[in-house]
């Protein structure tokens, strides 16, 4: 029988969980059930010893529902918050279970299951999987049977089947579910979307075993035409982007990709290797335009002509009647090769300014006036645009073709001495000028002839020497800029200045945000050897405790109520308080610490001293201390004996706390064997208690040198709280410390 009753009791919470709610306020635990009820309790169990069975009916009918909620505590043996659990249940299902109790009966999990909406069924598998942040994000996908069937399996012992789960699932709710876990909100979508089912399920599945999102991996299994459609989901072009980006090979393409995800495109990479022509095409696709632009066309000249293109802009009638009016550069598409882009984001206006550095002319028409046989073979191409528009497009590319003036006979020549380069300037090759018809040659009987870009020797270049190399600046030391010269033409290319330390950064806080250096220990009262220095210095550092003045700790003060339930608020970061109520009539919104007094009664560590009254300037002792943490953590388990020679003075309501605070080093006793439960807690008394139980009981709440598991690394990291879920749902044993 006594197996069956904590079977039910199990089940019971395990259905209906909820944030345990203490009743026991700071002195005590309060008996709710009155004399007839325990007469009942009485009876009822008498029946059950004696092995009895039938209708309880005449015992149990005229009872209200508060009556058998304590029916049901004296039957199960639960002094605490079982009324807060099956609060829920009618009068009729309560009395089915005290009947179910007598005669052996069960409850029919299914059927309550079954009776829930899908918002009531995630939050129990949050209660089961002890998970209160966004399991909501990895199981919203299922439908009420599938969650029915984990909480059944979870209630009976069994574990998640993750394959079973994921196989369930069609293609859009595995990339949701990847959205949720991986926290995306960005372009991986259109990603995941090209992905198999097979291949969405095998990530999902790495993530939960601790691995990483390979996007490289990722893109690498994906052919040309899917990286294509990502690429135009991530530019957001619906037009011909296509049948451009079909043009790069599938590196190029990957490149490009993983470019925009992680917002660093690097233009100059991108037009590495690629025809000129490509470049400009890329460059209107990038922008998103496409203008309807007419010309120009092949033109074939005699050397000595002036050779003409031009373009004309097609134009909407609304274009017409706002009168819009372009911009245009002539280029030849060979000179992209030598500008230099840059190699941050890709940024249009900056591009267009490059361009025009090698513009030929900026009108709609270009001219080659007197063209030679040196100009034959030449492209030009047009870039027409209107940046308040944002409208761009590029032109066809035309080709010039010279045909020779077979009635020049060359015979006034000029020589041009050769020009050697210099670190900033072109040279020039030695060559011959035909004064009228303008061709060029490397020989004065004209047998070699060449093109006007094939004289030039290009600039060399500085070849740099540091001089003195760059160092930064910090908090307290001053740093300086490079110095250098250049060691062939000896131009000094950059001066070394001093640059003044940067000073700490504290920002209204006691620790620089730059170099962690803390400001002076402030409190004259708590000198250097002093027994509980490096315990204030803790809390004082982390925030936890700060002086009664600017300058005194006054550690052998009294620590009040109000003192020590703002020092575990703010060990729990804090949280807003907006929308909890509190029932105290001696603290107000105004009073310092409210929000502090309001966060521990809503958490349940301390219910005031009466229903009404918290009093805040009471000094606390030190038993309830210890109390207060433990409620705080959720009452772990506190199994540890209790060696004391004053264990008599240390009451019932407080002896588990004190026992779990010796177990895990957080409280001692004195050197003669006592702990003194009823002394007053002094300040100091505080600061190491509380400085113990960060550093001992939970190390991981200001270390800050411990890594994140990959598990929680696909391009930005989770929040704690999913890793948890992460850990749980895979079947990994789960401790706070693996986490940090």
């Amino acid at each position: 029988m006594k197996k069956r009753i904590l079977s039910l009791l199990l089940v019971m919470i395990m259905v209906f969980t909820l944030i345990p709610v203490y009743s026991m306020a700071d002195t005590g635990k309060a008996d709710t059930q009155g004399a007839d009820i325990k007469d009942i309790v009485g009876t009822i169990k008498d029946l059950i010893g004696n092995g009895g069975s039938g209708d309880i009916s005449d015992i149990i009918g005229g009872l209200d529902k508060d009556q058998l909620i304590d029916v049901i505590k004296g039957l199960i043996g639960d002094d605490s918050n079982i009324g807060d659990i099956i609060g829920s249940l009618d009068t009729d299902q309560l009395i089915e279970i005290i009947k179910g109790l007598v005669n052996g009966g069960d409850i029919d999990i299914g059927g309550i299951l079954e009776g829930l909406d899908k918002d009531q069924l995630i939050e129990i598998l949050k209660g089961l999987i002890g998970d209160d942040s966004n399991i909501g994000d990895i199981i919203g996908s299922l439908d009420t049977d599938q969650l029915i069937e984990i909480i059944k399996g979870l209630i009976n012992g069994g574990d998640i089947d993750i394959d079973g789960i994921l196989e369930g699932l069609d293609k859009d709710q595995l990339i949701e579910m990847l959205k949720g876990l991986i926290g995306d909100d960005s372009g991986i979508g259109d990603i995941l979307g090209e992905l198999d089912i097979d291949k969405l399920i095998e990530i999902i599945k790495g993530l939960i075993n601790g691995g990483d999102i390979d996007i490289d991996s990722i893109l690498e299994g994906l052919d040309k035409d899917q990286l294509i459609e990502i690429l135009k989901g991530l530019i957001g072009d619906d037009s011909n982007i296509g049948d451009i980006l079909g043009e790069l090979d599938i590196d190029k393409l990957i490149e490009i990709i993983k470019g925009l995800i992680n917002g660093d495109l690097d233009f100059e990479s991108l037009i590495k290797d690629l025809d000129p022509a490509l470049i400009l095409k890329l460059i209107s696709a990038l922008f998103g335009s496409d203008l309807d632009i007419e010309g120009p066309s092949n033109v074939t000249v005699t050397e000595g002509q002036d050779a003409s293109f031009s373009v004309k802009v097609n134009l909407s009638l609304a274009d017409q009647l706002k009168g819009i009016e372009y911009s245009y550069i002539w280029i030849e598409p060979s000179s992209l090769k030598d500008i230099d882009f840059g190699s941050g984001k890709v940024d249009m206006v900056a591009i267009i300014k490059t361009i025009l550095s090698k513009a030929l002319s900026t009108e709609d028409t270009l001219v080659i006036e007197n063209a030679s046989m040196n100009d034959s073979g030449r492209q030009f191409v047009c870039i027409v645009y209107n940046l308040t528009e944002k409208a761009l497009g590029v032109s066809d590319i035309a080709t010039l073709t010279v045909t020779p003036n077979t009635g020049c006979t060359h015979s006034d020549m000029t020589f041009h001495a050769a020009v050697p380069a210099t670190c900033t300037t072109d040279g020039s090759v030695a060559y011959y000028e035909c004064n009228n018809c303008h061709n060029l040659y490397l020989d004065a009987e004209r047998t070699v002839q060449t093109n006007a870009k094939d004289v030039i020797v290009s600039a060399t270049g500085h070849t740099k020497v540091i001089d003195t190399p760059a160092v930064k600046e910090t908090c307290t030391e001053p740093g300086c800029t490079e110095g250098s010269h250049c060691s062939t033409c000896n131009e000094i290319l950059s001066v070394s200045t001093v640059i003044p330390a940067a000073g700490h950064k504290f920002e209204g806080g006691i620790q620089c945000t730059v170099c962690g250096e803390y400001v002076p220990f402030p409190f004259v009262d708590v000198p250097e050897d002093m027994w509980c220095r490096s315990e204030v210095e803790y809390v004082w550092k982390h925030g936890l405790m700060q002086g009664v003045t600017a300058t005194t700790f006054e550690p052998n003060s009294g620590m009040t109520r109000a003192m020590f339930v703002t020092v575990l608020y703010r060990m729990s970061g804090s949280p807003d308080v907006t929308g909890l109520t509190e029932p105290f009539t001696d603290v107000d919104e105004n009073y310092w610490a409210y929000n502090a007094i309001v966060w521990a009664y809503n958490k349940g560590v301390t219910k005031g001293v009466t229903a009404t009254t918290f009093q805040p300037k009471v000094d606390i002792t030190r038993a309830q201390l210890v109390t207060m943490i433990y409620r705080n953590e959720g009452e772990p388990d506190g199994s540890a004996p209790l060696n004391f020679v004053d264990n008599a003075a240390i009451a019932e309501p407080y002896r588990e706390a004190v026992a779990w605070a010796i177990k895990n080093n957080i409280v001692q006793g004195y050197e003669d064997g006592t702990f003194r439960p009823n002394n007053m807690a002094t300040r100091a008394h505080m600061a190491v208690i509380i400085a113990r139980f960060c550093e001992n009981y939970k190390p991981f709440l200001f270390d800050t040198t411990r890594s994140i598991p990959s598990a929680l690394q696909a391009g930005c990291f989770l929040m704690r709280q999913k890793a948890e879920d992460l850990l749980r749902l895979s079947g990994t044993p789960y401790h706070s410390s693996s986490l940090l």
